[in-house]
This record gives C-alpha cells, structure tokens and sequence, in this order.
C-alpha cells in the first residue's frame, strides 16, 4: 500500500446515510457521447477539511479549522464533500473531489471547489470507493455503474417514446 492509499484510507469514507446520486453526463469530442455516472457524498473529515481549508486560504478566506499560524478558524462553515464514478473516463473516477462551501457569511457561501487527483490518487481512490460499497451495499463500483448505464438507458427510451 502506498502513502497516498494509506492516507485515503484514513480520510475518504462515503456518506451512506445519503444515497447516491445516479445519473449521466456526456462529452463532445466528434460526437456527444453520453456515459453513466453515480456520485457519493463523502464524510468531511479532518485531512479532507485540511485540504479544502488549503484551497479557500489560497483564494483569500479563512479556514474551517484552526492551524498553528494561530488562526482560529471559523467554527460557522462546514463543507460538503463529493466524488463520482463514471463510465467514461480510463480510471471510472472523477478527476476531482468536489466540495461546497456552507453556513458562513463569507463572500465564497455556496462556492464549489475542487481537490485536484492525480490518475494514480483516482485509481486509488476508486478501490477504496470500491471495497466501502462492497461492504456496505453489497455490490461494487462497476455494479452501480451498471445500474446507472440502465436508468440512462431507460430515460432516453422513455424520452424517444413522448416524442413520438
């Protein structure tokens, strides 16, 4: 296990009193090409907050929770943290963890921001995902994405029957 799988492991767990968001996104290259996705809530923990605590300082804002330089944080914002599987991409894994910023009355409230991954941290990332769905909902990550591949199917057939 490397560093950075050690270290997700401690910090990327989903939320699965949520549940997730099936859906589809698409991407023009010739063609559109239009692909399923699922996405999970995750849990906002220390080193995920840590890491969006980076990105907000970086833009100009304070951060969550308190650091050595003597900040004390703003103890009104949380975070709400997300990442998807998809059926497009060589890692079937965002290239980002996303997350929004909530409950504060600094100017960035409802911002979204990114936690940029590299491809080694998506795949990384998407066996954690992985084995946490296996546990907890009885079927993988591929599963699910199968699952959503078929609601996409059958909106687009339900789609083409109201226009005709």
């Amino acid at each position: 296990m490397s560093l950075f799988e050690s270290m997700a492991a401690n910090a990327i767990f989903i939320d699965f009193s949520r549940d997730p968001v099936f859906g589809s996104d698409q991407v023009y290259l010739c063609v559109p090409s239009q692909f399923p996705t699922v996405t999970f809530a995750l849990y906002a923990t220390i080193p995920l907050c840590r890491a969006a605590d980076q990105i907000r300082k970086e833009a100009g804002h304070p951060p969550m929770l308190p650091t050595e330089e003597d900040e004390a944080g703003d103890n009104c914002v949380w975070y709400d943290f997300s990442i998807g599987i998809n059926g497009f991409s060589s890692t079937h894994l965002d290239s980002v963890i996303a997350f929004g910023v909530c409950e504060t009355l600094e100017p960035d409230e409802g911002e979204e921001y990114h936690i940029d991954l590299t491809e080694e941290e998506q795949a990384a990332i998407y066996r954690l995902l992985d084995q946490q769905c296996q546990k907890y909902l009885k079927k993988g990550c591929a599963d699910l994405l199968n699952e959503a591949r078929e609601r996409m199917e059958a909106e687009e057939q339900d789609f083409k029957k109201n226009e005709e």
